[in-house]
């Protein structure tokens, strides 16, 4: 997950009036205040090469469901510090918070809005490898709405709250079917009670009536999230929130906050990411990359709510008129309840058997007598009956003989 630094906005930006960057004439990006992440490339080295096995395993793992479903047709917005364009994603920038007067959705300095989108819709390089996301051929929509490199006293415009519902309904106004959110802002019990969330619940609320779903990343303990937190999205009703699990276990891990049971329904994903797309290029990435003269992961709730929102893609691609709360039982009835893990191409074919059909769906069998073999039977035995009470009348008269 990534942390928004600030709560609260000094101001809201009206729905639908954040720019687009062109696709002609992109305008020249903004020098961020800190030099941007490097994810370390991949190489030959034999933990790259553990990585690069362990990533393979997934995507073979994936096969038998992109035989349903790839996500075609969907659109999937990532709220995050940027996608970086890169041939192996079909990506739009589609709105910037962090640079609204130079807006550059397709920048990622962070190095986390383009692992996420990865995980989602990494497609396959036929020529080189097997790679895959989830849902290879979704369109990710990249909305910017934080960065910890375009920070300063001095430049203050992006991840808080307020911008946070902005960029909800930026993806709404872009006809996302999904959104990704993997950053998060922890905050006591507390200051939750007296915080004015008024514009996010209202930008969650019109992605459930509009028929979009929210996935939101649970959180990972640090100085600034500890459990018992309220985390914002993933606390807000209706949002999926998505803690992380480890292999071979299975279990929660040891980073990661439980997820939120706000909607009843408790996910959690792998969040480790051995091989992802790179930020800053055209090639892959090991799981690890620089930041701020230190060597990092790629590795917490962040990357498991992609996992979620690209099986989610595949649903809807299957039925598109899925309800998200219809995509929240499915993924439920999926899901350990222990732990909240799950298959994903169980949760793509699983169908809930109990569910009765709707009353004005339901149909009562007519069968005519012609076709009935019951009542066939039952009048075929009745005239045998009858033909066998006159046979011994007969019987009876002429043993009797004639009348005197």
């Amino acid at each position: 997950m990534y942390r928004l630094y600030r709560l609260l906005g000094t101001a809201a930006l009206a729905i639908g009036c954040c720019p687009t960057a062109t696709a002609q004439e992109p305008p020249e990006p903004q020098p961020p205040s800190i030099a941007c992440a490097e994810p370390v490339a991949l190489g030959a080295a034999a933990a790259d090469r553990a990585a690069w096995d362990k990533a393979t395993r997934r995507s073979r793992a994936l096969r038998a469901t992109h035989a349903h479903a790839t996500g075609y047709g969907v659109k999937v917005a990532v709220v995050d510090t940027g996608v970086a364009a890169h041939p192996r994603l079909h990506m739009s920038p589609h709105a910037d918070m962090v640079s609204p007067d130079h807006p550059r959705a397709d920048i990622d300095c962070d190095s986390h809005g383009t692992v996420v989108a990865g995980i989602i819709g990494m497609r396959a390089d036929p020529d080189q490898d097997e790679l895959v996301g989830i849902a290879p051929d979704a369109e990710i929509l990249s909305v910017r709405q934080t960065s910890a490199h375009y920070r300063s006293p001095q430049h203050e415009t992006a991840g808080n709250l307020a911008n946070l519902a902005e960029a909800i309904h930026a993806a709404l106004d872009a006809e996302a079917a999904v959104i990704n959110v993997s950053v998060v802002s922890c905050v006591s019990p507390a200051d939750a009670a007296t915080l004015n969330t008024r514009d996010l619940v209202a930008a969650v609320q019109r992605a459930e009536e509009n028929g979009v779903v929210i996935v939101a990343a649970a959180g990972n303990t640090s100085e600034n999230c500890s459990p018992g937190d309220v985390v914002y999205p993933a606390h807000l009703p209706t949002v999926i929130s998505v803690s992380a699990v480890d292999r071979p276990a299975r279990g929660l891990a040891d980073y990661a906050l439980p997820a939120s049971d706000s909607t009843g329904l408790r996910l959690s994903a792998d969040g480790d990411v051995p091989v992802a797309l790179s930020s800053t290029g055209s090639g892959l990435a090991t799981g690890v990359y620089a930041d701020n003269q230190q060597l990092r992961q790629y590795l917490g709730t962040s990357f498991a709510a992609p996992v979620v929102s690209g099986t989610v893609a595949l649903m809807l691609q299957q039925q598109p008129h899925t309800s998200p709360a219809e995509i929240r039982q499915r993924l439920a009835a999926a899901a350990d309840p222990a732990r909240g893990s799950f298959d994903i191409h169980h949760a793509l074919t699983h169908l809930e058997t109990t569910t009765l059909p709707d009353e004005t769906q339901r149909s009562i069998t007519v069968t005519t007598a012609e076709a009935d073999p019951t009542r066939g039977r039952v009048a075929m035995m009745a005239g045998l009956a009858l033909a066998v009470i006159a046979v011994r009348a007969i019987i009876r008269g002429w043993r009797a003989g004639p009348s005197t």
